[in-house]
Order: C-alpha cells, then sequence, then structure tokens
C-alpha cells in the first residue's frame, strides 16, 4: 500500500491509515506516546505482549475462525511481503530466538461465548532507552551510554471484537475531525506517525484502551 499509493494519496490530499486495530494501535501508538512523555532523546523500544483470561477459565474458543482465515491468507503471500518489507525496511531485523514450539486451541468455526470474549485481556508493555541530554547538532553522536529509562502500558478489554472496533472507529473519527493535526497533505501512513499530534490517545484512554507511564528511572552503567 504504502509503496505503490503513496505518491498518489499525496497528490489527491487523500490519507490511507492501515492497520488501525488493536494490533497495531497500542504497539505503534504506544512507540509515540512513548516518545512524547521521553524527557531526551529516545533510542529504543522493546514491546512486550500478553494476553490473559480474567477469573475462572472459561470453556470453549476465544477467537473466531475468520481472524485463522485471515491469518492463513497473510502467510500465503508471505514471499511477497519479506519483499516489499525490504523495500520499506532496509535495515533486517534480528532473527527471534528462541524458537517457539507451535500450541492451538484458540481458533474455532463456532464464535466464542460472550462470557469469554469479556474475559480476555491484552496489554502491551512498551520498555524505552535513550539519553536524558539532547543533542545540539542532529548530526552529533553520543558518546555515553543510555542513561535514561522509560515504560509505559497499553491495556484493554475484549481485544479481538471490543478495543478493535474502539480503535478503528475512533481512528476513523480522528481522521476526520483532526485531519489539520496530521501530516500535511495525505498519503499512506501507519497510525503511529498519522495520530502523533492528535487526541486519539486521550479517546482511547476515555473508552476503555488506557495507556499510562508505568515508570520512568535513570540508568547507571559501571565505568570500565
Amino acid at each position: 500500500m504504502q509503496l505503490k499509493y503513496h505518491s498518489a494519496a499525496e497528490e489527491k490530499g487523500i490519507y490511507i491509515i492501515s492497520a488501525c486495530g488493536v494490533d497495531c494501535i497500542p504497539t505503534d501508538l504506544g512507540v509515540a506516546f512513548l516518545q512524547q512523555k521521553f524527557i531526551g532523546t529516545l533510542n529504543s523500544v522493546d514491546i512486550y505482549l500478553e494476553l490473559w483470561e480474567e477469573g475462572e477459565k472459561t470453556p470453549g474458543p476465544a477467537i473466531n475462525y475468520g481472524t485463522w482465515e485471515s491469518a492463513v491468507y497473510i502467510l500465503a503471500h508471505v514471499k511477497e511481503l519479506k519483499t516489499l518489507r525490504r523495500q520499506l525496511f532496509t535495515t533486517p531485523l534480528p532473527n527471534f530466538k528462541p524458537k517457539l514450539e507451535p500450541n492451538g486451541g484458540l481458533f474455532s468455526h463456532q464464535h466464542p461465548s460472550e462470557e469469554k470474549i469479556e474475559a480476555f485481556w491484552f496489554s502491551a508493555t512498551l520498555y524505552g532507552e535513550g539519553w536524558k541530554e539532547s543533542l545540539p547538532d542532529a548530526n552529533d553522536a553520543y558518546v555515553i551510554p543510555v542513561n535514561r529509562a522509560l515504560c509505559a502500558k497499553v491495556k484493554g478489554r475484549n481485544p479481538a471484537y471490543g478495543s478493535t472496533c474502539v480503535c478503528l472507529v475512533l481512528s476513523a473519527i480522528t481522521l476526520i475531525t483532526e485531519s489539520d493535526k496530521m501530516p500535511p497533505g495525505g498519503g499512506v501512513y501507519p497510525p503511529g506517525f498519522a495520530f502523533a499530534k492528535t487526541s486519539l490517545v486521550e479517546q482511547l484512554n476515555e473508552n476503555g484502551v488506557t495507556f499510562e507511564i508505568v515508570f520512568e528511572k535513570d540508568l547507571h552503567f559501571p565505568k570500565h
């Protein structure tokens, strides 16, 4: 989408903001939230995702088969996605280790029960490190280790249905009502960049998808 339509969207003044569900809004907009709250220069962010069922475990699937089918179609085009991502992101990510054993049972053709849907929660914990000091010139480089850490958490109930709908609807409303706070001129953007200067985080907080700072601290590394 970005490679094919960004220039055309800019020419026509159209915004295309994909990935506005619960898979991406908490992490992508969460990084933007962390960056805004970080006093200094944010250098890196580690993200930890967690899903859990509140209270006593209920029988039955957690996610409808349609989600599984979508994942299968994505995997069917994974070679195309790899090529596109190499064009968009030229620096490769490190390999994920250790390799995890496959596990199933979450998906079914049957719709999950309302009880199970409402019992499920998600959280994305974002841990960032950087420097307290800002460089006087953008071309300068730091000569000291990172010395500040900031941790944020994004949390919500019913990720597959409830929180996804909240993220999607509020993203659409923000696109209509706050386009003056978005990147000028239109284009194809991820949500974290598109909505970074809007009130979307505040709206999500008011509707059950919460963004909060968990802790901040100074980092001290031993001198060699």
